[in-house]
């Protein structure tokens, strides 16, 4: 990750959505680049199947990528709706969103790859400070199948959030679940496996991927759950 031309969704996404504003107040005609990523005529990856890949997929092939891919670790969605997301929940259908239309219509074919499995970032020849190339596997391929190499003059990181990093808990003392989120009881949030009994965990990093105000809730939660803690003392 540490190659150039391998960025950070939210960065990608800022820097060009900053320099249109700028375009628009006629700032950006005096500067000697717009933003600081060459999209125009390179190959593009985007790993990640949220919206916000979709934004950078979006967002690549209307700057002028020669090609766009879009990498996802799932299987492509039923056309039905499935067992496991039944009304009146969110339907795990296919669906076809703006950005894959627009390539669709530009390139002609759908930017996805389903069930990928990124493996490497392998640096250019012409540069070797630079990302050239990713090499991927594809699930359900033979055993021993060789990795595929796809083309990268950019790749924009979209995966979202994919758990704790460990940063936080460098010794590993912390017990997680499956998807490697910290174990904290909800509505009491006492990180499991802490020797500390003042150490608190809630929101994406407790529960994984969510919505923004059910994280904005927990924190209330935890916090009257720390105020109640600290007042003890």
């Amino acid at each position: 990750r540490n190659l150039k031309g391998v960025v950070q969704a939210m960065e990608f996404l800022a820097a060009v959505q900053k320099s249109n504003l700028d375009a628009e107040q006629g700032i950006a005609p005096k500067m000697k680049k717009t933003h600081p990523y060459e999209v125009q005529g390179r190959n593009v990856i985007v790993i990640g199947g949220g919206d916000t890949a979709v934004d950078c997929v979006g967002t690549a092939v209307r700057l002028g990528a020669k090609n766009v891919l879009q990498f996802s670790r799932r299987d492509e969605a039923p056309k039905q709706r499935p067992a496991h997301t039944p009304w009146p929940c969110w339907a795990d259908t296919y669906r076809v969103d703006y950005a894959h239309s627009e390539v669709k219509a530009m390139k002609g074919r759908d930017p996805r790859e389903y069930l990928v499995s990124t493996k490497s970032f392998q640096p250019s020849a012409e540069d070797p400070e630079r990302v050239g190339s990713v090499l991927a596997t594809k699930s359900g391929e033979p055993k021993g199948s060789a990795a595929v190499e796809y083309p990268a003059d950019l790749v924009i990181l979209a995966m979202g959030f994919t758990g704790p990093d460990k940063t936080v808990d460098p010794m590993g003392m912390l017990q997680r679940d499956s998807s490697s989120n910290f174990k904290a009881a909800y509505g009491e949030y006492n990180a499991e496996g802490s020797p500390w009994t003042n150490l608190f965990a809630c929101g994406d990093c407790r529960k994984g991927a969510s919505l923004v105000v059910t994280a904005i809730a927990e924190g209330r939660d935890c916090a009257a759950r720390v105020d109640t803690f600290m007042a003890a003392y």
